[in-house]
């Protein structure tokens, strides 16, 4: 899949490529999820749990590829819940002011990667994804690493609420270069892209704020908005889901729903052109994925290629960080 994931690939190309891997990423068994990745070209060097005390169900892991680092964050399915108590304040973290949640597990994944430099030796081309609280956290690793001076390739979120304000964690994160390697997926009807909820006319840094446009899912009309500036209310369809769906996502919001989508609006030519360009096991997942957004029943066992698996809250004693 060498021409499937560069750095000059198109937005619809990596968007769907990196939803796959947030998507691999729900899968619970190591053994499957290893074999997952590796049969799209990636080997999992590594992993850290970040549910100690912040989020649970939340996990980073370090994919490898030639010259290419990737980071998946996985999200939670608790999100909405989680949202609502009072953690979801504001603390300092590498001297921007953040989600108080989001900056915890952030921390986890700073202590975990400093004790474990030898994953980025050289130059490596890193790159940041992930799904719903996955993709804040996400955020805040790429700041992080930045910091360092590490070359940060591109960060693509899914679904990912907002992290801080517009002053103490947009301004920063704009100013190492971030804001230009971002690219930030918004399915119309994913609830928590509008958490925590803007307030307009408050004071500067108050609220809360994205990092830059988003490539808008508008399913109404199956268009795509690229570099879309809305501002994201809660929209009356998704506050209605919320008595029907009470984990991320509400349907159209799960990883599944985001790597459907995509493939399902993404242009005719451009998706039969990546799948000619990919290796064999990942245009088999994308020739799947054509079946069903076609119209047509694909089987069984090509829909787990990428529906994604949510796990129980994990304990203390299964809180653990994996190196090899």
């Amino acid at each position: 899949m060498a021409d499937t994931l560069t750095l000059d690939a198109g937005e619809w190309e990596k968007g769907l490529v990196l939803a796959l891997l947030c998507a691999i990423a729900y899968d619970t068994d190591n053994a499957s999820r290893q074999r997952r990745f590796a049969r799209m070209g990636f080997v999992e060097r590594g992993s850290v749990n970040l549910g100690i005390s912040a989020i649970s169900g939340l996990d980073a892991y370090f994919l490898e590829r030639g010259d290419d680092r990737i980071i998946v964050f996985r999200g939670s399915q608790e999100a909405v819940d989680w949202f609502h108590n009072a953690r979801a304040g504001k603390r300092r973290f590498d001297g921007v002011r953040v989600h108080r949640g989001f900056a915890d597990s952030a921390g986890i994944f700073k202590g975990a990667f400093l004790r474990r430099r030898a994953l980025f030796t050289g130059s490596p081309n890193i790159w940041l994804t992930g799904h719903s609280l996955g993709g804040a956290v996400a955020q805040l690793a790429a700041y992080s690493l930045a910091l360092t001076g590490r070359n940060i390739a591109n960060i693509t979120t899914f679904g990912a609420p907002r992290v801080g304000g517009p002053l103490r964690w947009v301004t920063p994160y704009r100013s190492l270069g971030l804001g230009r390697v971002t690219s930030r997926w918004v399915n119309d009807r994913d609830f928590v892209p509008r958490l925590p909820f803007f307030v307009p006319g408050i004071r500067p840094d108050a609220g809360w704020a994205h990092t830059g446009p988003q490539n808008y899912i508008d399913l109404g009309s199956s268009t795509v908005h690229f570099g879309d500036t809305r501002v994201l209310f809660p929209p009356a369809h998704a506050v209605a889901a919320l008595a029907h769906h009470p984990i991320v996502g509400f349907g159209t919001g799960e990883t599944s729903g985001y790597v459907r989508n995509i493939c399902r609006l993404m242009p005719a030519g451009r998706r039969m052109a990546l799948q000619e360009s990919a290796d064999a096991s990942l245009r088999e997942s994308l020739d799947g994925l054509a079946r069903l957004t076609d119209g047509d029943a694909p089987p069984a066992s090509s829909l787990s290629a990428f529906t994604p698996v949510y796990r129980r809250r994990p304990t203390l004693a299964e809180t653990a960080i994996h190196f090899r």
